[in-house]
């Protein structure tokens, strides 16, 4: 168990109740092999998550979309050489010069 600053703490488990573990909020079950703890569907929050916290190993392939991109954040040095072809630089209507 952790305390209010997320460090380890040992306690002894008789201590512990299925409402001390379980806050119906993030948390739901009754701590037995009918009812397990788990982590609610949608039960955690942006402001459940530290800063810095969320890594690559984290994130399912395939599931950030330019909308969650920052302005200037593929750069040269991201994109494989080859893979920008000229549909992807000219806007519509433009002429493409090579």
């Amino acid at each position: 168990m952790t305390d209010g600053s997320g460090n380890v703490a040992w306690i002894d488990k008789t201590s512990l109740s299925a409402a001390a573990l379980a806050d119906g909020i993030s948390i739901e079950g009754a701590g037995t092999s009918v009812s397990p703890f788990k982590v609610k569907d949608l039960g955690i929050v942006t402001t459940m998550i530290a800063n810095a916290n969320v890594t690559t190993a984290k994130i399912a392939d395939l599931n950030v979309t330019n909308g969650k991109l920052a302005d200037d954040a593929v750069t040269t040095d991201k994109i494989l050489n080859a893979t920008i072809l000229a549909e992807d630089i000219a806007s519509p209507g433009m002429k493409k010069y090579w």
